[in-house]
C-alpha cells in the first residue's frame, strides 16, 4: 500500500512490511522554505500535525489528482 499526503509523520504511518508513506511538503513562512523531514521532526508538535498546526507553517499536497 502507498499511503500519500500524509499530514503527521508519527500517526498515521503504514502499518505493513513494505507499505509507504509519502508525507506532505511542510512550508515555514518564517523561514521562507519547505522544510526537510528532518527539520520537520525536529519542530514541536505545533509542526507534526495537521490539528495542531502553527500559523507559522503550511501543508503542500505531495502528488494532486484532477
Amino acid at each position: 500500500m502507498v499511503m500519500t499526503n500524509m499530514a503527521s509523520w508519527f500517526y498515521p504511518f503504514p502499518h505493513r512490511q513494505g507499505d509507504i508513506g509519502v508525507l506532505k511538503h511542510v512550508y515555514s513562512r518564517s523561514r521562507g522554505r519547505f522544510l526537510s523531514v528532518r527539520e520537520w521532526m525536529m519542530e514541536s508538535l505545533q509542526a507534526t500535525s495537521f490539528r495542531e498546526l502553527d500559523e507559522d507553517f503550511e501543508l503542500y499536497e505531495t502528488i494532486r489528482m484532477n
